[in-house]
């Protein structure tokens, strides 16, 4: 079901709409503004999760009830069934004076999508960010996020087809030793809609240097192709304006995104400069219990 952008957000009207501001985004993605003190409590999860389907991220800015790291959860967690990561459901990002992975550090990583490496049935649905600190806007730090259903939908039909003939070979190294690996179509179906998606994290730059840098192949290349201005041509067209918001967060903001349709990265900042989210990443429905 659409979502008309003049209807009310919140309780199809029961609540004042002065109270609150809805604006679409470039290139994509809706902008919650609260009014006065509006607690993320009054706003519906059924609705929230058909909003961020339809819109693919969603930001809410100037809400309350989510100063403690509980209550965000527990807001958070209201969206679906939590993925834990490290044990925690709750995932603090921030650099490290002393980083063991590119994810603490503050300058490239690779735009990818969360859970790549974990089973099918496991990579989350959403992701859903909170703002401690925020980096000024002139120095960096948003976060990047790749619409790759555009992408696709601007590709010619050549590309098109190329594209859906794709499988790529991802490793990372592991902090134990070893590497995950996954082989993935580049374009696959949404797990929930049924639109095409990429599904792609890009390689290193040549002369980027990062901690426990992943590795992106192409095994099979088509006859007459060459990998590198495959995966060049990629890039370019996930990294296009059209294609790509970029969140300049402010402390307090909230952005949920859909992580299936969805890439994302990093903007490189300087070191000494503090930029801390918290994270939480749910899927729509609980895991198969084993059996």
């Amino acid at each position: 079901m659409a979502i008309p952008a003049s209807q009310d957000p919140v309780l199809d009207g029961q609540s004042p709409p002065a109270r609150r501001l809805r604006r679409s985004q470039e290139p994509f993605g809706e902008l919650l503004l609260a009014g006065g003190r509006t607690d993320l409590g009054e706003l519906p999860a059924a609705w929230l999760r058909e909003l961020v389907t339809e819109r693919q991220l969603v930001v809410l800015r100037g809400f309350t009830g989510a100063t403690a790291v509980t209550q965000f959860e527990g807001f958070a967690c209201g969206l679906g069934e939590p993925v834990s990561w490290c044990g925690n459901r709750t995932f603090s990002v921030r650099a490290q004076a002393d980083p063991d992975d590119h994810l603490f550090e503050t300058g490239f990583m690779p735009i990818h999508w969360d859970g790549m490496y974990m089973n099918d049935d496991d990579v989350p649905d959403l992701q859903i960010f909170q703002c401690l600190e925020a980096v000024d806007p002139t120095l960096g730090g948003a976060t990047l996020f790749c619409h790759t259903g555009r992408v696709l939908a601007d590709a010619d039909p050549a590309t098109r087809r190329l594209w859906e003939g794709l499988t790529f070979h991802y490793e990372r190294p592991r902090a134990e030793g070893g590497a995950f690996t996954r082989d993935f179509p580049l374009v696959a179906g949404h797990p929930h809609t049924g639109l095409p998606t990429l599904r792609f994290s890009e390689p290193v730059p040549d002369g980027v240097v990062i901690i426990n840098p992943p590795t992106t192949t192409l095994p099979r290349p088509p006859e007459g192709h060459d990998p590198d201005q495959i995966i060049e041509e990629l890039r370019q067209a996930i990294y296009d304006p059209r294609h790509m918001y970029a969140h300049r967060w402010q402390v307090g903001d909230i952005v949920i995104a859909d992580n299936n349709t969805l890439l994302h990265t990093r903007e490189p900042y300087p070191s000494d400069v503090p930029r801390h989210l918290r994270r939480v990443t749910t899927r729509f429905r609980a895991a198969a219990a084993p059996e």
